[in-house]
């Protein structure tokens, strides 16, 4: 099946003993279904039909007779048809489908029945989920009632520390936080904890700081305890540093003189240096300790350290 007039990826599905299957598409527009049949035993026939439906997107109506009455309140372009397949197993029984609660928090879980084990979105993306689809699905199990309700989770770089803050709206029975730490996403570590006020009637600000976070790009979560032991997970945030420790000088650097490096992160992979064009004048690969700018011109340009985990810091140098 593929939609016309588009360069979306055409879908092909392989059926046996079926007269009619059910193709589910997510936006209006017209698609075209082709089907091609092949015989057992004769690998030399095939038979290709093709068929063409429109698909439109409009509000719900009701008619009766040449009178058209359209429902207030209905929107009809979000809708959920039935829960669907999101990973494979080689257990069948350990298939995950996305499910959605009433109040509309999409969430994954083990099986076909909503009430199956609960599936994080970082076991999602161990399974091959892009970071962008697997965060469409809810990082706590929406089924549970939370110990304290979460209005909001951030995480940003203070110079070399991590400041971590978050809010909440009511804390009924709840103990504590505990504030958890990850370089993977998968693999998490306790770093400290922070006791609840316990107030159900206003909100409540709470911050911490993790002044080591040890990486350049760091995930944290908050594990949220009740008082009778059972917890929830608050989505995880992330905090991008830059290359911790670098030094560059003297700057601005003298014709004929080397540009000093002082890196204390062993992790550097490529050092790269442009002018103000865009245009790559240097490049170097592993730690530099110098660089001979003998070769550059009088101005400025953009100094890039790439490390091997993929972060980058940049600086500003000029050239005399």
């Amino acid at each position: 099946m593929e939609k016309l007039g588009t360069d979306e990826t055409q879908e092909g599905f392989m059926v046996a003993g079926q007269d009619s299957y059910t193709f589910q598409v997510y936006s209006a527009g017209q698609y075209q279904v082709t089907c091609t049949r092949s015989y057992p035993g004769r690998p030399d026939l095939i038979s290709t039909a093709q068929a063409t439906a429109n698909v439109s997107t409009c509000s719900v109506a009701s008619i009766s007779g040449d009178t058209e009455t359209l429902l207030p309140n209905l929107d009809c372009k979000g809708f959920w048809e039935n829960d669907y397949l999101v990973t494979f197993q080689n257990d069948v029984t350990q298939h995950v489908f996305a499910h959605l609660t009433p109040d509309l928090a999409l969430y994954a879980s083990i099986g076909e029945d909503p009430t199956g084990t609960f599936v994080s979105p970082a076991t999602l993306e161990t399974n091959g989920f892009f970071p962008e689809f697997a965060g469409c699905f809810s990082a706590v199990d929406p089924r549970i009632p939370l110990p304290v309700v979460l209005q909001n989770f951030e995480a940003h770089a203070e110079g070399q520390t991590a400041l971590l803050t978050w809010r909440t709206a009511s804390e009924i029975n709840s103990e504590l936080f505990v504030i958890e730490r990850s370089q993977t996403g998968r693999d998490w570590q306790q770093i400290g904890s922070v006791l609840t006020e316990g107030t159900d009637i206003e909100s409540t600000d709470y911050t911490f700081a993790d002044p080591s976070p040890a990486h350049n790009l760091v995930y944290y979560r908050l594990k949220m305890v009740d008082t009778d032991g059972s917890f929830a997970y608050s989505k995880i945030q992330s905090v991008q540093f830059d290359c911790a420790g670098t030094i560059v000088y003297p700057n601005p650097v003298e014709g004929g003189k080397q540009l000093q490096l002082l890196l204390t992160d062993s992790q550097v992979k490529k050092i790269y240096i442009y002018d103000l064009a865009g245009e790559n004048v240097y490049e170097a690969s592993g730690p530099v300790e110098q660089i001979n700018t003998k070769n550059l011109m009088n101005g400025r340009y953009l100094l890039k350290i790439q490390l091997k985990d993929g972060t980058e810091s940049s600086h500003v140098i000029i050239k005399r």
